[in-house]
């Protein structure tokens, strides 16, 4: 079976900067260039837009709502952490977005990086114990989106009597009745939550060896369906491999230290296996290359999506290719400048994965 790559976007829902290694305290939101930003994806061949989640931005549900209008074929992939309202009002809210956007929008489910931010929205439960109430989350969700009759559910975190809505999930294919599903999170618990709940667990990436080792260990689940597995990176591509590393550096040029430190601050005091890994794992890389084609300079700064891609068109088009190898089935991407980067991306690189996809599917057949 014929199984290409799936390629998502990451909305730049941030202001724009003149590099990554500067401090962003924006918070607002530039209507005008996120306008224009999903009006050129939706002329592309990118399954969907990423809408992160986090106190330094504005909220992804509302903002969905007012760029829903504005396309006609681009899905949404909607980041919310669990637990952060009822499941019963986030079904609500997700059905009303699906009704806009007719289906197209899928889900990638978090549960919080900081114990300091989820204190923000009144939430002081541990790692672990925020996965197991995701799990129940997700399960009340499930039965909403699949019942033909009112929902009960009595559980360690959650207790629903005769929940019912009627605003439906809408989508574009017959028999589906709820979103796609993507968890994210590195710890045995986030990627045992996925493999009940999820169809694709998503982490940040890294080598395409360390990726084929824990995709084996994770990619059928408990239940006998099989879980795709989704990197969120980031990618340089240019004509030539010197103009790629040239592009690169110029990310973080005249870094902002003060800012480095907070985000090591940041890191500290996060109980994210991910977000802890990912930044490890450039910290002891003194070079900042994890491969040939593997970048983690822009890490110390933005954290694990900021781990790259970097070469020519063919390299960086080979690389994701070997990931696919290893397992990988989709890829949520960002750049510098992301909108330049998705255009040259889509132009550039996806036709050369998609000729070697095709050359692969021929020598099978």
């Amino acid at each position: 079976m014929f199984n290409p790559l799936k390629f998502h976007w990451a909305l730049p829902i941030e202001a724009a900067k003149k590099n990554e290694a500067q401090a962003d305290h924006s918070g607002g939101i530039d209507l005008e260039a996120l306008l224009e930003f999903v009006s050129c994806a939706d002329k592309l061949p990118i399954e969907s837009l990423l809408t992160p989640f986090g106190f330094h931005m504005p909220d992804p549900i509302a903002l969905l709502g007012r760029l829903s209008a504005h396309t006609d074929r681009i899905g949404f992939m909607l980041a919310y952490r669990s637990g952060l309202m009822s499941p019963t009002l986030f079904v609500q809210h997700v059905n009303t977005l699906s009704q806009l956007l007719q289906g197209r929008i899928s889900l990638n489910m978090i549960c919080g990086f900081s114990p300091i931010e989820q204190a923000y929205y009144g939430d002081f439960l541990s790692h672990d114990e925020r996965f197991d109430r995701a799990g129940e989350y997700l399960d009340i969700c499930s039965a909403l989106w699949n019942a033909t009759s009112p929902v009960n559910y009595a559980g360690k975190h959650y207790q629903l009597k005769d929940a019912q809505l009627n605003t439906k999930f809408a989508s574009p294919h017959m028999g589906v009745c709820q979103p796609k599903i993507y968890l994210s999170g590195n710890s045995t618990i986030a990627t045992h939550t996925a493999a009940q709940y999820a169809q694709c667990w998503l982490r940040y990436g890294d080598t395409p060896e360390k990726i084929a080792e824990r995709h084996r260990s994770i990619a059928h689940s408990q239940n006998g369906r099989t879980m795709g597995t989704g990197l969120r990176m980031s990618v340089i591509a240019r004509p030539t491999r010197e103009a790629a590393i040239e592009a690169a550096f110029r990310v973080v040029e005249n870094p902002d230290l003060k800012w480095k430190d907070f985000i090591r601050t940041v890191v500290d005091k996060s109980d994210s296996v991910a977000i802890k890994s990912t930044y490890e794992l450039a910290e002891k890389t003194p070079s900042d290359w994890l491969g040939p084609n593997l970048w983690s300079g822009a890490v110390p700064y933005r954290g694990g999506p900021a781990l790259a891609l970097v070469g020519s068109f063919d390299e960086v088009a080979n690389e994701i290719l070997h990931y696919k190898l290893a397992g990988v089935s989709e890829f949520i991407l960002s750049g510098w400048s992301t909108l330049a980067e998705m255009q040259s991306f889509c132009e550039n690189v996806l036709p050369h994965v998609r000729a070697i996809e095709k050359t692969e599917l021929l020598i099978k057949v």
